[in-house]
């Protein structure tokens, strides 16, 4: 098998797990920007690319201090670019590039007593999920101030996705366990009990409903034997690219595939 190729490698000065965030430039749909944790408490750093350009870092400079950055989310859109971080101390601030290329903090909110563990946006409510070592969910709603707890009695949730319909989500827990929510009243739904040993990562499979569409056109071509094996590999496939899978890592090594409603 051939070794894929080199495309980048940026030099950064991460120096704690904070994983980077990475968006599709809103103007440039071949240009891509990539957040990390700064060499600086507090600081976030962003890069652009191909042409790998260091833009102008994110310096948070306040009396109160905020700790290591946990987790980062990244958003371009027409306003331009918006970083979303969330902090040791256990509070997410949300920066706002302004035409200067500077930034400037827009909002902030502090629901978690202990440090978030990781954040994810919903980009069709413009709403903001958080997770951490503490047993507390958060949800934030920026453009209205409203903000919301719950309190769900499973502390060291790691990892927090939204699935792509912005309906559900999951937490990857340090009981091994799964744990599914409603985006909308942050009540549990489920709960994905299969692995031996402490969950570290997941995700949801994204949905490619124009991908499904072709197929199933397509599908409609040919006759007799051929149409019907046809039709029948095109709903297997348009099965499985319709399935909402969630995919679950752990610290036992293995990978669980959960098919959620």
């Amino acid at each position: 098998m051939p070794c894929p190729w080199l495309l980048h490698s940026l030099k950064v000065n991460t120096l704690n797990f904070c994983s980077f965030a990475i968006a599709q430039d809103y103007n440039d749909p071949t240009a891509r920007f990539i957040a990390v944790p700064g060499e600086d408490e507090g600081n976030i750093t962003v890069y652009s690319l191909p042409d790998e350009q260091l833009l102008a870092p994110i310096t948070y400079e306040s009396r109160t201090k905020v700790g290591m950055v946990m987790a980062i989310a990244l958003k371009s859109s027409c306003n331009g670019l918006t970083v979303v971080a969330a902090y040791e101390i256990g509070s997410v601030i949300i920066w706002q590039q302004t035409e200067d290329k500077s930034w400037t903090k827009q909002y902030s909110s502090k629901l978690h007593d202990q440090p978030i563990l990781s954040i994810d946006l919903d980009f069709i409510n413009n709403v903001i999920l958080s997770c951490g070592a503490d047993a507390i969910i958060g949800k934030y709603t920026p453009l209205s101030s409203e903000q919301e707890t719950s309190k769900t009695g499973h502390s060291g949730q790691q990892s927090l996705r939204i699935r792509s319909d912005c309906k559900i989500f999951a937490t990857a827990g340090w009981d091994g366990k799964g744990r599914v929510y409603s985006c909308k009243t942050l009540k549990e739904v489920a709960v994905l009990k299969w692995h031996k040993e402490g969950c570290q990562a997941l995700d949801f499979a994204q949905i490619e409903i124009h991908e499904v569409v072709e197929d199933s056109q397509n599908s409609t071509s040919g006759s007799g034997l051929q149409s019907l094996t046809s039709t029948v590999a095109t709903r297997r496939s348009s099965q499985a690219q319709t399935t909402h899978w969630l995919a679950l890592g752990s610290k036992d090594g293995k990978v669980s595939l959960w098919d959620i409603f």
